[in-house]
């Protein structure tokens, strides 16, 4: 059965207990991670999970085994909704596996991979990473809430556990499509009831999102997860690791010396008030930073609710669904990251003598399940209408929606185009040569409701008494720009059925898909293009009209 795990995923029959095997979706150095479906005694009621199995020839090592459960020990101690849930643990015919919630989404680390790849000017990022910063706020909050609920976990006679995760970093954060914002992987986590314990003068956990304290051998705590939850706020608002040097001698000196980059010149669009969180939790002296998780929570979301910008889960849901439409869309694809791990072991032996030396109980790369590709709809074949010889043909030569910056390294359409029905007037007609629009963030207007009173909560401050409750407002977030500019000729525009005028025409669109469709006056035809749009950021659309 073991090598059946191993080697059959795609037989579609492979099981494991109660667990049929779908497909295998990483593998680390501990486990190969699984999408399942727990079946009951019919079919028809089945539930997805993530099955981690044990490699069969570390199951015959008695300390893999109890540092493989000691993972789902830590981890089904603590009930909280931003906690990846461990469900069951158990022995199928001598292989051990955890099964644990099924999520369906991006980790922290895959989405600041794709805002990378968006290329935006300076121009457009500054308006762009004025909401960018708020979700990232959330995301980082959501994470804090569930490192606190894992920090507080007590025993069933009410003991405290003692947890420290030792290995937080954008990997293991878990961002799903619905907006549910999920810590994942204990498997390293430091706990007084593990049974596994870590040898003296070893640190785990991801170097670069080490503390100085694991560096320097000290003990962990909860302020511990406090400084690594700083780092992937810095890395994910700025887009650049704090310590990004490839040299681990070089990192270990970095944040053991406490060498932090400018941020100004890094992030010039970081609110201060978010620049002072981020630097509260780098503090090199851990009794200068958040004295726990949920009070760097708690300060994230005053950042929040002082923009009126608190943005909610299904908002969030709905920004990365636009961010990641292929697989959105697609069949569930549960992230690589699920369990699996990245360990460096450090020696606090090594470092005094200025040397590093790793050791990886897990690769440093586990295998990711791939992106399913975009499926894209048929287009009509192209009809150009025969028209007299006095007439103006319309030939669209180039209809390119690009951003203002126009990179020409573009990332890889995901997005398929397909015609609209035309608000009225002749056949639509799809040009030649269309390049499709690049799918990219859509940032969406958030509802504040009673904010003044919620934010004296958090503060701790009184506000003086009102006569009227304040009226809700929108958080401020700037539109996107649509610019159509026709050559040889004029177009008229639409968007969503609804005409907007005459090229040359730039006009303000909210963020996200809208249908574009672009009617030349002279001879009628119309061509249609579905364009997603992030706000701040200006679609261009040209047009060549000729003979």
């Amino acid at each position: 059965m073991q090598e059946r795990v191993a080697t059959e995923v795609g037989a579609g029959e492979v099981r494991l207990g109660s667990y049929r095997i779908v497909r295998r979706i990483a593998s680390g150095g501990m486990g190969t991670v699984y999408l399942a479906q727990r079946e009951s005694w019919t079919r028809d009621f089945s539930k997805p999970v993530a099955l981690k199995v044990m490699h069969p020839h570390l199951a015959r090592e008695a300390s893999f085994v109890r540092m493989f459960l000691d993972e789902a020990r830590v981890a089904i101690q603590i009930e909280h909704p931003h906690v990846c849930n461990v469900i069951e643990v158990g022995v199928a015919n001598g292989s051990h596996f955890i099964v644990m919630e099924y999520l369906n989404g991006k980790t922290l680390g895959q989405i600041v991979k794709e805002v990378q790849a968006l290329g935006l000017s300076e121009e457009a990022r500054g308006a762009f990473f004025e909401s960018y910063q708020q979700y990232v706020a959330r995301i980082i909050a959501d994470a804090a809430d569930g490192l606190h609920a894992a920090h507080e976990a007590r025993s069933a006679d009410g003991q405290p556990l003692e947890i420290v995760h030792r290995d937080v970093s954008p990997h293991n954060i878990m961002v799903t499509f619905s907006g549910a914002v999920k810590v994942v992987d204990f498997g390293i986590a430091h706990a007084k009831e593990r049974l596994e314990q870590t040898e003296s003068g070893l640190v785990k956990g991801k170097l670069k999102y080490a503390s100085p304290e694991q560096l320097s051998g000290r003990g962990v705590d909860k302020r511990t997860d406090v400084w690594s939850l700083g780092v992937c706020l810095w890395e994910a608002v700025t887009l650049k690791h704090p310590f990004a040097q490839t040299d681990q001698a070089e990192v270990v000196a970095s944040i053991t010396n406490h060498k932090l980059p400018d941020l100004n010149e890094t992030a010039p669009w970081m609110h201060p008030e978010l620049e002072s969180i981020v630097r509260r939790a780098l503090s090199a002296d851990r009794n200068a930073r958040y004295s726990t998780a949920r009070d760097m929570s708690a300060a994230l979301r005053a950042f929040l609710l002082a923009r009126r910008a608190m943005v909610e889960a299904a908002e969030l849901g709905d920004w990365l669904q636009v961010l990641s439409p292929a697989q959105a869309a697609g069949a569930p694809s549960a992230p690589s990251d699920v369990g699996i791990s990245e360990i460096s072991d450090v020696s606090t032996n090594a470092l005094v003598q200025d040397q590093v030396s790793t050791h990886n109980e897990r690769p440093a790369e586990p295998a990711r399940d791939p992106t399913p590709a975009p499926v894209r709809r048929k287009r009509h074949p192209v009809a150009w209408a025969v028209a007299s010889a006095a007439a103006l043909a319309l030939l669209i030569t180039t209809l390119v929606v690009t951003r203002s910056d126009a990179h020409t390294n573009e990332p890889a359409p995901v997005a398929a185009l397909t015609p609209t029905p035309a608000p009225s007037g002749p056949e639509p007609v799809t040009p030649p040569a269309m390049v499709p629009a690049v799918e990219e963030p859509s940032l969406i207007d958030v509802d504040a409701l009673q904010l003044e009173p919620a934010l004296d909560a958090v503060m701790g401050t009184t506000a003086a008494p009102k006569e009227k409750k304040p009226v809700a407002r929108r958080a401020t977030i700037p539109s996107a720009v649509l610019n159509v500019v026709a050559t040889g000729g004029t177009v008229e525009v639409w968007v969503d059925g609804k005409r907007k005028g005459n090229s040359p025409l730039k006009i303000d669109v909210t963020s996200g898909q809208h249908d574009v469709r672009l009617v030349d006056l002279s001879s009628g035809e119309s061509s249609d293009q579905t364009v997603t749009f992030i706000s701040g950021v200006e679609r261009s659309m040209r047009v060549e009209l000729g003979n």
